[in-house]
Formats: structure tokens, C-alpha cells, sequence
């Protein structure tokens, strides 16, 4: 219809009146209730809780306990809230002040459901006892770089990939050393990769 009116404006005539018709009658890619173009698809917004999780082998090369595998998770979850460029996820876990990490649709103009991928995010933290002997304990200082993609199945419904970098930054034992004296035992950087699904809360 919007064709037809720039032709018009433009000083073309049409005299074929059955043409005309023909053309206005020719189905146009819109809501069925509203008359507007669809909208590209975007996540539901709310409250999401994690499933469980899976650890991925061929991603994880940091050596875990022998005990460390499958589900990965606890029964946690995140707030998820949705704006112009993409969406924000907030965990349950943050503190006061955390804005969130923003996200990205891989193909924000697509009507389907599909990838993303979020900011990444860095953390320090202490790892305590990670050996020991009797002579004390020893805690490492890991940074922790976290990268995080996914992809929806529905609006309600998703799978993140997770990307954990770690890398020693200092060494507490009663010895003098640093990261270097342990990365025969304990090298870093190393990553460690795994899935965890997540659905809207009903």
C-alpha cells in the first residue's frame, strides 16, 4: 500500500482498476492482530533459575579434583531484564551496586530465537588449602575472567556456555613463593568450560 501511495504521489496514473486491486489485496508481512510488522525476537524478562550444568572436557584444561564433573550449578539463578540493545542478567549472587552484565543478540533483527553473547566479567579470589602439609597451608590468589555465550530455544528457555580463565596472582605459604614456583603442580593461566541451562520461572 505504501507503493502504491509513492506512485501516486509521484504523478504515475493507473487506470487498470482490477490491477489496482490485485495490489492492494497481495498479503503483507505483518501481526495478524495489530496490522504491524512483526517484532525480532527477544527474551521474556523476569526471574530464571539454572538447572544444573555439564562440564565440558575438551574446554577444561585447569586440573580439577577427581570428584568435579557433571552438574557444575546449584539451584540458583539471575534476573534477567531486557532493553533497545539486547538484555541484562543480574544474579542472585551480586552485591549491592552490581548493575549486571550486559548482553547482545547475535542477530538482533532475526524473528527466531538464536545466539548471544555477554560482556565478559573479572573477579579475584582467594582459593584456600589448595595444598597442604605439615608444615601449613597453602591458598592461592586467582584472577578470574569469565566469558559467557549461549543461545535461546524459545523466549522462556536457554543454554549458557561458560569460559573461566583463572590465572594465580599471588601465593600465601610459609615459604616465600610465587605463582611461577607452583606452576609445575598448579599451572596457570588454565580454563575450565561448561554448560548450564536456565528457565523463565512460571
Amino acid at each position: 500500500m505504501l507503493l502504491f501511495l509513492t506512485v501516486l504521489a509521484c504523478g504515475e496514473k493507473i487506470t487498470d482498476t482490477a490491477e489496482v486491486q490485485e495490489t492492494a489485496a497481495e498479503p503483507t508481512d505483518t501481526d495478524n492482530e495489530t496490522g504491524a510488522p512483526p517484532e525480532p525476537f527477544s527474551p521474556n524478562a523476569g526471574h530464571w533459575t539454572y538447572s544444573g550444568g555439564e562440564l565440558i572436557e575438551a574446554g577444561t584444561t585447569c586440573q580439577l579434583d577427581a570428584t568435579t564433573e557433571g552438574e557444575l550449578t546449584e539451584q540458583v539463578g539471575f534476573t534477567l531484564s531486557t532493553n533497545e540493545t539486547g538484555f541484562t542478567v543480574l544474579a542472585d549472587d551480586s552485591v549491592d551496586g552490581d548493575t549486571g552484565s550486559a548482553c547482545v543478540l547475535t542477530d538482533p533483527d532475526s524473528l527466531e530465537a538464536g545466539g548471544y553473547m555477554c560482556e565478559n566479567a573479572s573477579v579475584e579470589q582467594w582459593f584456600e588449602k589448595v595444598y597442604e602439609d605439615d608444615l601449613g597451608n597453602m591458598d592461592v590468589k586467582m584472577t578470574i575472567d569469565t566469558a559467557v555465550t549461549g543461545v535461546f530455544s524459545d523466549a522462556s528457555s536457554l543454554t549458557n556456555t561458560f569460559t573461566l580463565t583463572l590465572t594465580c596472582t599471588e601465593v600465601d605459604y610459609f615459604l616465600p613463593l610465587s605463582c611461577s614456583d607452583i606452576n609445575s603442580q598448579f599451572p596457570t593461566p588454565c580454563t575450565i568450560q561448561f554448560t548450564a541451562e536456565a528457565t523463565l520461572d512460571q
